[in-house]
């Protein structure tokens, strides 16, 4: 069996699920706005709108933490989102919430890279 066809669980606090609806909400108005309309751009952005879904229906429980079973096209998504993102900041000027963003985003790219 191909283990890249298997979910992945993501475990963030409710904090962090914040802050990756806030990044997801982000990339989806960018990517409307500056990427070319393709099958790989709309499938990532259906996978990103469904992926906000969950997590909102997750964070609605109120529990401490959250855990994400990422399937495999919301891992792409969450992939192209992240390096778009990191592209972005890279590019801008040196800010506090840069530093912030470029960590979070950091940390998720590692985690993305690690199961792939």
């Amino acid at each position: 069996m191909n283990s890249s066809s298997l979910p992945h669980d993501l475990n963030i606090t409710n904090k962090q699920a914040q802050r990756l609806i806030y990044y997801i909400q982000g990339y989806r108005r960018f990517a409307w706005e500056n990427i070319e309309p393709s099958a790989e751009r709309n499938a990532a952005l259906r996978a990103l709108q469904a992926l906000h879904g969950r997590i909102v229906s997750k964070m609605d429980q109120r529990d401490e933490y959250i855990i994400l079973s990422l399937m495999p096209e919301e891992h792409i998504a969450m992939k192209m989102m992240v390096n778009n993102i990191l592209g972005y900041y890279e590019m801008s000027p040196a800010t506090r919430e840069r530093a912030f963003a470029t960590a979070d985003l950091t940390a998720l790219k590692t985690f993305l890279d690690d199961k792939a």
